[in-house]
């Protein structure tokens, strides 16, 4: 298996956090621990879940993992 920062989709989620980052700091600061922590939360969430799916050592353990 490649390296997971070689993935295209790994590429796509860091390029998707940052977009996410940039976009949250124009949104209310009344947020700042509301809405804007969740996204951000769930932006962060897709790069560890592809880490996590692709650093399976083995097939089994591959397939195991809940694909999102």
């Amino acid at each position: 298996m490649a390296h997971f920062k070689e993935l295209s989709i790994c590429q796509k989620s860091v390029n998707f956090l940052t977009v996410v980052c940039k976009e949250t700091e124009s949104f209310p600061k009344n947020e700042v621990y509301g809405l804007i922590s969740q996204i951000r939360r769930a932006a962060v969430s897709i790069f560890y879940n592809i880490y996590e799916r692709n650093s399976r050592r083995s097939v089994p353990d591959y397939f195991l993992t809940p694909k999102i």
